[in-house]
């Protein structure tokens, strides 16, 4: 991820799901299984989206500043 979309991903303080599944280290259709079983945090509806907290992800991931844990 370049610098300036880290920069727009703090600014905007959510996350889409392709953006949530880089943060994880996981492809989409993993996010999507999550939702379903519900093991990921509510989305909230921006414009006719749903994005997840950035922060919600970070916890999850469980790196404070959202670099992806090794």
């Amino acid at each position: 991820m370049s610098d300036v979309q880290r920069q727009t991903r703090e600014l905007r303080g959510t996350l889409s799901v392709q953006e949530a599944a880089d943060l994880l280290g996981v492809v989409r259709r993993t996010i999507h299984r999550w939702q379903r079983d519900g093991r990921m945090p509510p989305r909230i509806p921006i414009g006719r989206r749903l994005q997840y907290r950035l922060d919600d992800i970070r916890a999850m991931a469980g790196t404070p500043d959202g670099e992806q844990a090794r």
